[in-house]
């Protein structure tokens, strides 16, 4: 019976010790030289025709804050092919800020222009700060 019971409960044991570690559940990525830099929506973006290019804005999750997309583009044009989060804070400092970074494959020439906004914690209405950035591909 104890054999059992140690093959049944270790097992969830172990699993609830894994959860409590702290570890966040987006993805937190460090590429190399920080390849990753803020992005300047002032200035368009001049992408070649098949590149891969991202945005990268301020972004601290810790905060309940986030960064959602305000509108469609023309998907001839770009599409995007994921999102990362990148820290900035050092290694080991809990709810400190870094990057939230948008990425993209362009497909097509023209251009196209794509509006992010940040929300505050359970609101999806009314975003307290936009961005908008003109996207250029040749």
């Amino acid at each position: 019976m104890k054999k059992i019971l140690l093959n049944s409960i270790l097992p969830s044991i172990l699993l609830l010790v894994s959860a409590c570690t702290g570890q966040a559940s987006t993805p937190i990525v460090s590429p190399p030289a920080n390849q990753y830099t803020l992005t300047d929506p002032a200035v368009p973006l001049e992408i070649s025709n098949g590149s891969e290019f991202y945005i990268a804005v301020p972004s601290n999750p810790s905060t309940g804050y986030h960064w959602q997309v305000m509108n469609d583009w023309d998907p001839k044009v770009f599409v995007t092919t994921g999102t990362l989060y990148q820290s900035t804070s050092p290694e080991g400092i809990v709810g400190g800020g870094g990057m939230d970074i948008f990425m993209f494959q362009a497909v097509g020439t023209g251009e196209a222009v794509f509006t992010i906004g940040y929300f505050p914690p359970a609101n999806t209405d009314t975003p307290e700060q936009t961005l908008t950035f003109t996207v250029q591909v040749k």
